[in-house]
């Protein structure tokens, strides 16, 4: 019993990690070798982000900035900043029914054939949109140089925990550019 509450609990997790689309970028024409510090820009705390989740979160980058041999200055080569954003969206989807034939009249109508098209049913959905942005901004020019960006659904099951943090910021950083 406790291995199939273990198996359900995880694949929950990682049904709920899947609807995540990630997307990222960076200037081609930045050298990544000649950046080596960086600091975390103070993270804007809301009723979207907690000072819990807003540690969470900054470790989490500092921790992937140091696998990829960068390190913490007070004087950085690079400024990390990141923005959490809510968006509001609504989606319509229609149902349609339709009888493609001809129908042969009835009580009310004389008997002849007449073309009967169907009737179509609209349904509007509301729903919240997340946002986790990273972005790495070249100190010295003032530019962006890299970013990153983790979009989802957002509703109760999908609040921020020390796990899901990881999770989000591991997959933004998978394509971060090689120092060379």
């Amino acid at each position: 019993m406790k291995n199939l509450t273990l198996i359900i609990l995880v694949s929950l997790i990682l049904i709920s990690c899947d609807s995540v689309k990630f997307t990222s970028d960076y200037d081609v024409a930045a050298d990544f070798s000649k950046y080596k510090t960086f600091i975390v820009l103070p993270i804007k705390r809301s009723r979207t982000l907690n000072d819990l989740n807003a540690r969470r979160l900054k470790q989490a980058i500092e921790e992937q900035m140091k696998k990829r041999g960068y390190t913490i200055s007070d004087d950085p080569d690079l400024l990390v900043q990141v923005t959490l954003k809510k968006q509001q969206k609504q989606e319509a989807s229609v149902a349609a029914y339709i009888n493609n034939g001809y129908y042969w009249g009835g009580y009310y109508y004389n008997y002849t054939w007449t073309p009967h098209s169907g009737t179509a049913l609209m349904d509007y959905e509301k729903y919240t949109v997340g946002t986790l942005t990273i972005s790495l901004i070249d100190k010295e020019d003032h530019k962006l140089v890299w970013f990153a960006n983790a979009q989802s659904r957002v509703d109760i099951s999908t609040q921020l925990n020390e796990r899901k943090v990881n999770y989000l910021t591991e997959k933004m950083f998978k394509k971060f550019p090689k120092k060379d």
